[in-house]
């Protein structure tokens, strides 16, 4: 779910919430409509309308079982249709039909009493433990994918049989090791990794279980957005809260890099041509990181953000160039958004 989607699910999550606490004025039908009167009618009429339907409506005249529900439909739109200025908030609406979320409001503290402020917390805070546990299962799902490819479950049975080979020439070095006991240590460790639950052959333990995948999990670089590990900090209403003080240090550092690098002429330092070289090439924060540490610093040395350094860096399609040698980046981390304060604020 990317970050665009969930503002807008978020602002579609409390219109609702405003619907729902408001009543929507008269429901489905207009106040005019419940009333059966047009929209030029006096406040003479309306009160006639009112006392008519009232008398036949009224639960203690009337006991049809459909009467009170009626009964209150009348009341509800005789209430907004008699107050001078509750009826002039509704014929705004109703000629201004996208400001309606402005009625609402109102709709809400009068006759629900319900602070709106409250209102708008609740459906944030709702939305956020969606989108955190949505998230969470996203991430879950596509491990247990990763963890099922031929290439994952390789590298978990390369690993078993490097510590099978340590574990052997440990014992071997204090004596008794051999060739013949590293080959036995590395069928057993195969075929641990085989054995089902009721097999012949003793399956790892669940905390050496975790241990071993932790470890490969770890080997594996993937990146992009659903990828990693689900935070608080995702949510919407962290963003929220955090967003001013993000944004105070963002035009702090703005104004900083403003002031040293276009006014007083200064060298880059040397997180700051990690930055420029990581947006040259579209890597986001994560993927940067990934790098090899060697192929970072002839990067840098490249200064990619020299518009003549970039073009011969692109045009040069030579074997065993740095072109050829920086990672390609698959759909997920190309499409994955980067976070603009992330290099700045160190969230």
């Amino acid at each position: 779910m990317g970050l665009a989607t969930c503002h807008w699910l978020l602002v579609a999550c409390l219109l609702s919430a405003l619907r729902l606490a408001a009543g929507a004025w008269c429901g489905k039908e207009g106040c005019y409509q419940v009333l059966g009167l047009k929209e030029s009618a006096d406040a003479k009429e309306i009160k006639t309308v009112y006392y008519k339907m009232s008398r036949q409506y009224h639960p203690d005249k009337n006991k049809d079982a459909g009467a009170p529900a009626k009964f209150q439909r009348y009341a509800k739109a005789y209430e907004i249709l008699s107050d001078p200025r509750s009826r002039k908030r509704y014929d705004y609406a109703l000629a201004h039909p996208e400001e309606d979320i402005q009625e609402e409001v109102y709709g809400i503290w009068k006759y629900w009493r319900t602070d709106v402020r409250a209102v708008l917390a609740g459906a944030v805070l709702v939305f956020s433990a969606i989108q955190f546990f949505a998230k969470k299962a996203h991430y879950e799902s596509t491990w247990r994918k990763i963890r099922e490819t031929p290439r994952y479950k390789n590298r978990r049975l390369q690993v078993l049989e490097d510590e099978a080979r340590r574990k052997a020439s440990s014992n071997g070095s204090s004596g008794g090791g051999s060739a013949a006991s590293v080959t036995a240590q590395r069928r057993a460790a195969k075929a641990r990794t085989k054995a089902p639950a009721n097999g012949s052959k003793e399956p790892l333990d669940a905390e050496e279980e975790k241990r071993i995948q932790d470890l490969v999990d770890g080997e594996v670089g993937i990146y992009g957005e659903g990828l990693s590990e689900p935070s608080y900090k995702d949510t919407i209403a962290y963003q929220m809260f955090i967003a001013p003080v993000r944004a105070a240090k963002w035009v702090h550092w703005k104004a900083h890099w403003q002031w040293a690098y276009n006014v007083l002429k200064q060298d880059y330092k040397p997180e700051d041509k990690a930055y420029l070289t990581r947006k040259q090439l579209g890597y986001s924060v994560p993927v940067w990181e990934g790098i090899d540490p060697d192929l970072k610093e002839e990067l840098l040395a490249m200064e990619l953000w020299v518009p003549d350094n970039y073009r011969s860096f692109t045009r040069d399609n030579r074997p065993g160039s740095m072109k050829k040698r920086l990672p390609r980046l698959t759909t997920l981390e190309r499409e994955a958004p980067d976070d603009p304060w992330a290099a700045v604020t160190g969230d």
